[in-house]
C-alpha cells in the first residue's frame, strides 16, 4: 500500500518515530514488527542554508518507508498535527504541546532534505515531491463559534465559561452539555460553567493562528529551497488559500461548503446545504477529499507536465448519513441535538 499516513503524526515524527505505545498506528502502518528498524545517518543543511548538520533517522519511520518504495512521486502534506493536537485539547500545553515555529521550520526542512536525498538514493535520480501548506486550524467546523454553539444548544450556556474571552467552543462540548463525562451526571446549566479544556480564548486562537502562519512560511521557503537545490522537483499546493475560499463562500463550492455540518440540523427550509466536511468537523468527507485530490492533481500536472484527469467531484457523495434539513424552531428552548446523537457524533471523532 502507498498511503503511509499515521493519524496524529507531526512533522518531527516523519523520520524519527517508528513505534509509540500511545499511538499504535505507527507500528501498524510501518510494519516494524515484520521488517524491524535500524538507525541511519545523513547530513543536511540547517535552516539558515549554511551549516551541514549530521542527523540520524529510523528506517521504520514514515519517511523512510515511503522512500523504500522507490517512488518517482511523493505527496507530502504534514504539519497540521503540530497545532491541531494542542487546539483540540483547548490549548492545554501540558497535554500536547504547540510546536514552536523555529522547531517546526528545522524539522520540516530536515524531513524534506531526507526525503529528497532518499529518493535519489533508491531510484538514482531526483524525484518529485508535492507538498501542501496548512489551513487555519480554528477555521475547521470542529471549533464552533459562539453563535453556532448557542444555536445548537438552544441558547447561550447560562453558567458561562471557566475561561474569559472565549472565542471558540470545541465540538465535544455538545456531548458534555447533554451527557456529562466520565460517568458523571450531566452538568447543571445554571451552576456549572463550561470547563477550560472545551474552549479556546481569543488569545489561544491568536496563538494557534500565528503558529500556522509561521508553519506555512516555513513550508513555502523550504520547499522552494529543496526545489532550487535540484535534489528534487518540489511544488506546493496552496491549501490554505483553497480552504479559505471554501470557508468564505468565494469558491465554486458555494457559501455553505465550509459551514459546520451541525447547521444541517437547523437550516432554513429550502436552503440546500452541502458540506465538504465529515462528521468529526475536521476531516473532509468524500466530496471534500475529491476537492483536495484535484488540488494535488493540478499541482502534479503543473510540476511534471502531465495531464492526469481531475476527480469528478460531483460524482462523490457529500455524505448520505447527514440529517435532512429542518427549520430552526421559532423559540428554541431545548438543545437541537439529542444526547444520543451528540454521543454518537463525538464517538466518530474520538
Amino acid at each position: 500500500y502507498h498511503n503511509l499516513v499515521v493519524p496524529g503524526a507531526n512533522v518531527n515524527d516523519m523520520f524519527n518515530t517508528y513505534e509509540s505505545l500511545a499511538n499504535p498506528f505507527f507500528t501498524l502502518i510501518n510494519r516494524m514488527t515484520l521488517y524491524g528498524n535500524t538507525t541511519k545517518e545523513a547530513v543536511v543543511l540547517d535552516i539558515d542554508f549554511t551549516t551541514p548538520v549530521g542527523v540520524t533517522y529510523e528506517t521504520a519511520s514514515l519517511g523512510w518507508q515511503a522512500i523504500a518504495k522507490s517512488p518517482t512521486l511523493v505527496t507530502y502534506w504534514a504539519g497540521a498535527n503540530d497545532a491541531l493536537g494542542w487546539a483540540t485539547r483547548g490549548g492545554d500545553q501540558s497535554a500536547v504541546s504547540l510546536t514552536d515555529p523555529a522547531d517546526f521550520a528545522s524539522q520540516y526542512f530536515t524531513s524534506l532534505q531526507l526525503l529528497a536525498g532518499g529518493l535519489i538514493e533508491t531510484t538514482g535520480f531526483p524525484g518529485a515531491i508535492v507538498v501542501a501548506d496548512l489551513p487555519h486550524i480554528t477555521d475547521a467546523p470542529y471549533f464552533l463559534d459562539l453563535a453556532t454553539f448557542s444555536a445548537m444548544i438552544g441558547g447561550g450556556w447560562p453558567a458561562g465559561y471557566e475561561e474569559v474571552d472565549v472565542e471558540r467552543v470545541r465540538f465535544p462540548t455538545l456531548s458534555w452539555v447533554t451527557d456529562g463525562e466520565d460517568g458523571e451526571s450531566p452538568p447543571d446549566p445554571m451552576t456549572d460553567p463550561i470547563p477550560a479544556k472545551y474552549t479556546l480564548t481569543v488569545g489561544e486562537v491568536a496563538q494557534v493562528t500565528d503558529a500556522v502562519i509561521a508553519y506555512n512560511i516555513a513550508i513555502a521557503i523550504y520547499s522552494d529551497a529543496v526545489n532550487a537545490s535540484g535534489a528534487a522537483k518540489v511544488a506546493m499546493v496552496e491549501m490554505n488559500t483553497l480552504m479559505a475560499s471554501i470557508a468564505d463562500g468565494s469558491s465554486e463550492w458555494g457559501p455553505n461548503a465550509g459551514e459546520h455540518y451541525m447547521w444541517l440540523l437547523a437550516s432554513s427550509p429550502g436552503n440546500a446545504m452541502e458540506t465538504l466536511f465529515s462528521l468529526d468537523g475536521l476531516h473532509p468527507n468524500p466530496r471534500g477529499y475529491g476537492v483536495v485530490a484535484n488540488a494535488f492533481i493540478g499541482k502534479i500536472n503543473e510540476l511534471l507536465d502531465t495531464s492526469v484527469a481531475d476527480v469528478d467531484v460531483d460524482a462523490l457523495v457529500w455524505d448520505p448519513t447527514y440529517a435532512k434539513y429542518r427549520p430552526v424552531p421559532a423559540s428554541a428552548s431545548t438543545a437541537l441535538v439529542s444526547p444520543a446523537a451528540a454521543r454518537a457524533m463525538d464517538a466518530v471523532y474520538r
